[in-house]
C-alpha cells in the first residue's frame, strides 16, 4: 500500500469524462477541504477525456474532496487522504516540503509557509524545458547535466519560459518543441494557441518534478506573449495561463505574467502595447491563483523599462517587483540604481534583479567573472530579496554539433560555459549570505566615506563605489569592487563596542581574518588594508561578537 503523501508534497488525481471538452473550458473543479483549509482548483486536459488535478496539502491529517463538475458522471464524485508531516530529512534534502513561498511581513523577502526565509538565487535557463535541454535516456541529458552543476553551486531558483513565444526562427523544430513534440499544433510554422498538445507539457513534467525533488523553486511566465511578431490575444493568453496555474500550481513557484512586457510598446504588438491590457490580464491570474503564489512580471531591456514597478506597483496583483537592467557592460550601474529606488518605494514590496549583464567568453558583448558576480553583491546590499545569473551559451543549450542549434552572443558550447567562473562565483554570494540573518540587513550606503567624502552611487561610466548593508549595532557587510586599491573607505556611525573583522573573497568564497576591531570615538572605523590582490573585489565583515551564532 502506498504511503500517504507528505504535507506540501504534489498529489494527484485523474478523471475521465463522459465526453469530450475543449481544453479551453475547464469543464472540472475539484474542492479539497481539511478543517478550516479550504482549496479549490482547476482540473487541465491532458489529452483524450483525461482531465487532472494537482494538489498540495498545507497541513497534515485528512483532507477530502469532491468534484463540481458539468459532467453528470462527475459531479459529485468524493474521497479523501490522510497526509503525513514530513520527516526532518526529507524537509533537509527537499526545501519545497517547507511550503510554497510567500511575501515576508516586512514586505523584504520571501519566506517559505513555516516561516524560513528564502534567499533567491536564480540560473537564467529559457530552453530546459524544450528539445534543447533533453532528458537523455537514463537522466544523462544535458537537462540532468545542467541541474545538477546548478543544484552543487547553491542556486535555489530557475527562471525560465514554459515554451517559446512563437517567433519562427526560434520556434521551429528547436524551441516550444521536445520529446512530447510541439506546445501547440502548428500552422506554417507558427504557434496555433488554440490548440494545445498536453504530450509537450507531459515531457515538461518530468523536467518539473526532478527540480522540485532537489528543492529548486520555479520562477517565470508561461512565454514572451507580447515580443513575437504574430502576438496571442489576450483571451489566448488568459487561457494558456489559467492551463498552466492548473497544471504547475502545486510545485512552489514564482509566477510571472510574461517575458519583457515593455517591448510591446516598443514594437506596437497590439493588444500589448496598452498597459491596461497587462493590468487585465493580472487581475486574471489574481482570480485564478489558487494558492497565492507570488506575481509579477518580467521587464524589457532597459532601454524601454527597468523595473515592472514603474507601472505596476500600486496594482494589487502585482507583490514583488522584477528588474532588468540590460545585456551590455555600460548598463551595470541599473543594479544599484534601480535597486535603491524600488527598495524606497511604497508600499514596501520584495524586489529581484532578474536579468542582467550574462556572462560568456567575448569580451564586452558578455560580462566577465567579476561582472557577474558584482551584479548579485550589488543587488543584495542595496535590498534586493533575490538575483538571477545567466550565461549566453547556457540559456539556449548552444551545441556546435546540432544544426538546428542557435547562439546568443557567444559560440562557446554550453558544457564549456559551465565551467565559467561566473556561476560559482555568484554561488559564494549565496553562500555568504546564507550564512547570516540576511533578510535583516538594511542598505546604509549613506554610512561609508571614501576619501573623506560621500560615496556616490555607481555610473555608466564608473562602478566602482562601494556598498554596505547592515544589521545595525550587530553586523555590517561592506562590498569594496575593483578599482579601490589606493582608496580610503571609512564606515561610520558605529557603536562603541569591539567588532570580529574579517575580508570575504569573493572569488574563492573563503574568509581572511582580521581580529577584534574598536571603533575610533567618533564611531568611524577604516577598512584595513585588502589582503593580496588588494586591487580585486572584497568583502568587509564587521560583526558584534554577542551576534554570531553560538
Amino acid at each position: 500500500m502506498a504511503k500517504p503523501p507528505e504535507q506540501w508534497s504534489i498529489f494527484e488525481l485523474a478523471f475521465e469524462t463522459n465526453g469530450p471538452y475543449d481544453w479551453t473550458e475547464f469543464p472540472l473543479r475539484v474542492h479539497f477541504q481539511n478543517g478550516s483549509s479550504v482549496v479549490e482548483l482547476d482540473a487541465f486536459w491532458d489529452g483524450a477525456n483525461t482531465w487532472r488535478v494537482r494538489f498540495s496539502p498545507s497541513e497534515p491529517g485528512e483532507w477530502r474532496w469532491s468534484v463540481c463538475s458539468v459532467d453528470t458522471e462527475l459531479d459529485g464524485k468524493n474521497g479523501s487522504f490522510e497526509c503525513r508531516s514530513p520527516s526532518e530529512t526529507h524537509v533537509e534534502k527537499n526545501a519545497n516540503l517547507r511550503g510554497h513561498l510567500r511575501v515576508s511581513e516586512t514586505g523584504r523577502h520571501f519566506t517559505y509557509a513555516d516561516g524560513t526565509p528564502f534567499l533567491y538565487l536564480g540560473d537564467t535557463c529559457r530552453h530546459m524545458n524544450e528539445e534543447r535541454g533533453g532528458l537523455g535516456q537514463n537522466e544523462d541529458g544535458p537537462f540532468y547535466v545542467w541541474m545538477r552543476d546548478r543544484k552543487a553551486k547553491g542556486f535555489s531558483v530557475v527562471n525560465h519560459w514554459l515554451y517559446a513565444s512563437g517567433h519562427p526562427s526560434r520556434d521551429e523544430e528547436t524551441c516550444s518543441r521536445n520529446e512530447g513534440g510541439h506546445a501547440f499544433e502548428q500552422v506554417n510554422g507558427w504557434n496555433d494557441f488554440d490548440r494545445i498538445r498536453p504530450e509537450y507539457f507531459r515531457s515538461v513534467d518530468v523536467r518539473w518534478k526532478a527540480l522540485w525533488a532537489e528543492g529548486f523553486v520555479m520562477a517565470g511566465p508561461p512565454t514572451w506573449f507580447a515580443k513575437p511578431t504574430r502576438c496571442a490575444s489576450l483571451k489566448q493568453a488568459q487561457d494558456i495561463s489559467r492551463y498552466v496555474m492548473a497544471r504547475y500550481s502545486a510545485y512552489n513557484l514564482i509566477w510571472a505574467l510574461s517575458g519583457e512586457y515593455s517591448m510591446a510598446a516598443a514594437h506596437g504588438n497590439e493588444p500589448w502595447d496598452k498597459f491596461e491590457t497587462w493590468r487585465s490580464l493580472g487581475a486574471f491570474i489574481a482570480a485564478h491563483n489558487p494558492f497565492c503564489h507570488p506575481v509579477s512580471i518580467h521587464p524589457g531591456p532597459a532601454t524601454y523599462h527597468v523595473s515592472s514597478s514603474q507601472e505596476f506597483h500600486d496594482e494589487s496583483w502585482l507583490d514583488h517587483n522584477w528588474l532588468q537592467t540590460g545585456q551590455y557592460p555600460h548598463g551595470l550601474y541599473r543594479v544599484a540604481q534601480w535597486s535603491a529606488l524600488d527598495y524606497i518605494r511604497k508600499p514596501a514590496k520584495p524586489f529581484l534583479h532578474s536579468e542582467g549583464f550574462y556572462e560568456g567568453s567575448v569580451p564586452t558583448e558578455t560580462a566577465n567573472p567579476y561582472e557577474a558576480h558584482w551584479q548579485s553583491w550589488v543587488a543584495f546590499l542595496n535590498g534586493a530579496c533575490g538575483a538571477v545569473y545567466g550565461c549566453c551559451s547556457i540559456w539556449p543549450f548552444h551545441d556546435a554539433s546540432d544544426s538546428r542549434s542557435y547562439t546568443w552572443k557567444d559560440e562557446m558550447e554550453w558544457r564549456d560555459a559551465l565551467k565559467l567562473p561566473g556561476s560559482q562565483e555568484v554561488g559564494y554570494v549565496a553562500r555568504f549570505f546564507r550564512s547570516y540573518d540576511w533578510w535583516r540587513l538594511a542598505p546604509c550606503r549613506h554610512r561609508l566615506r571614501l576619501d573623506g567624502s560621500p560615496v556616490p552611487m555607481p555610473s555608466e561610466e564608473d562602478i566602482s563605489p562601494p556598498h554596505c548593508a547592515a544589521i545595525e549595532g550587530n553586523l555590517y557587510v561592506v562590498y569594496v569592487p575593483e578599482g579601490n586599491a589606493d582608496r580610503t573607505i571609512v564606515l561610520t556611525a558605529l557603536p562603541g563596542t569591539a567588532f570580529e573583522a574579517k575580508w570575504y573573497d569573493p572569488r574563492e568564497g573563503t574568509y581572511t581574518e582580521i581580529g577584534q576591531i574598536h571603533p575610533d570615538s567618533d564611531g568611524s572605523c577604516v577598512l584595513p588594508p585588502r589582503p593580496e590582490s588588494s586591487g580585486a573585489d572584497w568583502v568587509f565583515v564587521l560583526q558584534s561578537p554577542a551576534a554570531k551564532p553560538q
